[in-house]
């Protein structure tokens, strides 16, 4: 049976889900107003039969003649997916990757993803801003996520820190976990995780290049 996401995505469907979102923006940006499954399919390398089927999952239909409307597309995604709110967000870990994400996610134009806070434990770090932020002390965290009903915790610390830290942030009721250490966090499931690896893609691409030179 395959795995199914909370809203009854599976997981395949709910990975492709960005990637028909992201497409959809360059369209609706270069003037479209409908597309077509076969060009969506086309675009992203995927079977417009698959294509025609993930859209239907989160309620959007193609019409004769025309294919999807874009906006209405958007829409249905960006609902399915919980996009339609804003979500708060504090970066756990302030080394080079922390840094990177802080800077990253502090500038991007984003109506969905704010980042609040960024903590960490090194006193040379602490008090320092980064991305306009102020880092402050790994023991307010607790308290912070606790008094701001904090959404998502993005998780950069050493590997042996992952899990005391985790717990910290699931006990102070954080309510998903962007974790990109390289523990795999098995957390409650009142909490949502995301498991992400840099490596991964590499190791993608290893494969990719291997199987091309046989």
């Amino acid at each position: 049976m395959r795995k199914k996401t909370s809203p009854g995505l599976s997981m395949p469907t709910l990975d492709r889900m960005p990637h028909y979102l992201h497409q959809l923006y360059l369209l609706k940006e270069n003037g479209s107003e409908y597309v077509s499954s076969s060009k969506l399919g086309e675009c992203l390398g995927i079977k417009d039969a698959q294509v025609r089927k993930d859209l239907a999952s989160v309620g959007a239909y193609g019409r004769s003649w025309y294919g999807f409307n874009i906006d209405e597309a958007i829409e249905a995604i960006e609902k399915a997916l919980g996009l339609k709110r804003r979500y708060t967000m504090a970066i756990i870990g302030i080394g080079n990757l922390g840094r990177a994400l802080a800077n990253y996610y502090g500038r991007e134009e984003t109506q969905i993803f704010d980042l609040v806070a960024l903590f960490d434990t090194d006193s040379k770090t602490v008090g320092k801003k980064v991305a306009g932020h102020k880092v402050r002390p790994m023991k307010e965290a607790a308290d912070f996520i606790r008094d701001n009903g904090l959404d998502i915790a993005v998780l950069t610390v050493p590997n042996d820190a992952a899990k005391e830290v985790s717990d910290m942030l699931v006990e102070a009721g954080v309510k998903g976990i962007y974790n990109f250490s390289m523990m795999e966090l098995r957390l409650p499931p009142k909490v949502a995780v995301e498991n992400a690896r840099l490596s991964y893609g590499l190791y993608k691409l290893a494969y990719g290049i291997t199987i091309r030179g046989k």
